[in-house]
């Protein structure tokens, strides 16, 4: 895979978010939303996320690695996603 910039992984993360989770538009979903705190994704979504990260960016996120921390925000799912390309390269 081509080395991706995080900007580059938090816009395809945004649109799949905005475009599975958005509910209409009431609330604008920035890199910085807290997707679980509030409310934009609950589980199942982060569940469904992870599956989008897997296919699109080629990486196997374990179960040990499914953390408030890395995966509170579209910011932080970026990071974690940049490190899991870099560790495969």
């Amino acid at each position: 895979m081509l080395q991706l910039s995080h900007k580059e992984i938090s816009e395809k993360i945004l649109v799949f978010i905005n475009k599975h989770y958005s509910r209409g538009g009431k609330k604008d979903i920035t890199v910085h939303s807290k997707l679980l705190e509030e409310r934009i994704v609950d589980s199942l979504g982060l569940l469904d996320i992870i599956t989008f990260l897997e296919n699109t960016f080629g990486i196997i996120v374990n179960d040990e690695d499914i953390l408030l921390e890395k995966f509170s925000t579209i910011s932080s799912i970026s990071d974690y996603v940049k490190r899991s390309i870099n560790t495969n390269l």
